[in-house]
């Protein structure tokens, strides 16, 4: 039933689209979105004051307002993992009951008389807002005995982010631009822990985390257009956090009474915290493109993202589900792959006021972690694809509509070693599947 529901709402938005584009009387533009998600090349009309901050000089009225709206209809995640602890034999399993996210995106652009000033409201993960309700199991025997621990819990995540962006022509087909952006990110994540050993209670945890987090990154920006072409850089100074942790905890312990009916109970709460911490995640990185018309019903755009390796040192402070333990400081030195990205896209240019769209993108990153508990490597590999619309239904009036699909493996080996309770072990993939419809306007006057 729920399957018959999607298909029945996506025949119905593809619609929607192709009757709008048809009646539309004028020809539009390109459009970067629904190409692969182009950074560099391209036009969104306002929204690009979130991109190449030198492609706002294409636009040709004195203001300009953007509306983006990406909402992720359906969302699947597979997990195959497998765990070892010494003298233990562990199965575990997971699994998502519950994921909504979007993102909502605001831009305003205006001419002055040294250039273009934008302003943009928008996210640099992956969505502005996202919510996750999640159950995990842990069975098997440990040091002898009978051991099930279910978890689950709900994950909150906000990110927001203010972009001001100023491009202007330096010369000819040649144009220039800065951009500063400063962001914000909260994360909730809220978890219950039930053990039983034996078939009888053993523990009983709840754990709330909560993480702070303010950013801030600059960029510049090149763009050398011309009728059917464009070449596009893009320099990222890579992202500036500064973080804080801080963990509500409450637990308690069943241990077996001979003089009474029940288990005595051990009960106790408290919190942990770490102040604000400086941190370097995202290194510095180049993103080059461009776009060209070969012919008149046809454009191609290609574009090459690198970021430098780069290493790192955090304080990391989480809840173990091995040990138990609501407060495992350490410190963790972080080694990162420098991060490789290609995005390609077509568009199909018939006669009318409608652009095809289609694109797709290849990303690839590596990361390890070491500390006095933690040794970790994480293999990240991304496909996505893109289709969408790009419609000039009247003059200044850009509207464009699609959907992406992206495909994540994460491949994760672990290897953790505690002070009372031996090491133990985690090998295994992840699996995500992302599918977000969007849809978004550009109105100039």
């Amino acid at each position: 039933m729920i399957g018959m529901a999607l298909r029945h709402n996506a025949a119905c938005y593809l619609i929607v689209l192709l009757v709008t584009a048809a009646v539309s009387p004028a020809r539009a533009d390109a459009a970067a979105l629904t190409m692969g998600q182009m950074q560099a090349v391209s036009t969104n009309g306002s929204l690009d004051v979130a991109r190449n901050p030198s492609l706002m000089t294409a636009q040709n009225t004195d203001n300009s307002l953007g509306v983006l709206l990406l909402y992720a209809p359906h969302t699947q995640r597979r997990y195959s993992h497998s765990y070892y602890q010494d003298s233990s034999l562990l199965s575990g399993s997971a699994r998502d009951l519950r994921h909504n996210a979007g993102t909502v995106s605001l831009s305003y652009c205006r001419k002055t008389s040294g250039g273009m000033i934008g302003l943009a409201l928008d996210t640099d993960e992956r969505y502005s807002g996202a919510f996750t309700r999640y159950k995990r199991t842990y069975t098997g025997i440990v040091k002898g005995s009978f051991s099930h621990t279910e978890i689950g819990g709900q994950l909150m995540r906000l990110s927001p982010r203010f972009v001001f962006s100023y491009g202007g022509v330096v010369k000819g087909e040649h144009s220039l631009g800065v951009q500063c952006a400063a962001g914000y990110s909260f994360s909730r994540d809220d978890t219950d822990y039930f053990i039983v050993e034996n078939f009888q209670p053993g523990q009983k945890h709840h754990s709330s985390k909560r993480t702070e987090e303010a950013r801030a990154e600059l960029s510049a920006g090149y763009l050398y257009r011309t009728a059917d072409s464009q070449v596009g850089l893009m320099i990222r100074s890579g992202r500036f956090g500064w973080q804080k942790t801080k963990i509500y905890y409450n637990r308690a312990d069943f241990f077996p009474s001979a003089y009474l009916p029940v288990a005595v109970q051990l009960r106790f709460a408290g919190s942990v915290s770490e102040p604000y911490t400086f941190k370097y995640d995202r290194a510095f990185g180049i993103i080059a493109g461009g776009y060209h018309r070969p012919a008149r019903y046809i454009a191609l755009a290609l574009e090459g993202e690198f970021q430098v390796p780069i290493a790192y040192n955090i304080k990391d402070l989480r809840f173990d589900e091995t040990t138990y333990f609501f407060a495992l400081p350490q410190n963790l030195a972080v080694n990162r792959s420098g991060l490789i990205c290609i995005r390609a896209g077509f568009e199909i240019l018939p006669d009318g006021p409608a652009v095809i769209s289609m694109g797709g993108t290849l990303r690839f990153v590596r990361e390890r972690k070491k500390g006095m508990y933690l040794r970790e490597t994480v293999r990240t590999e991304e496909y996505g694809g893109s289709f969408g619309l790009d419609i000039r239904a009247v003059d200044n009036l850009l509207i464009m509509a699609g959907a992406r699909m992206t495909y994540t493996r994460e491949r994760r080996k672990a290897e953790m070693s505690y002070r009372f309770f031996g090491s133990g072990a985690n090998d295994g993939l992840t699996t995500f599947l992302h599918t977000d419809c969007f849809i978004g306007t550009s109105v100039g006057f």
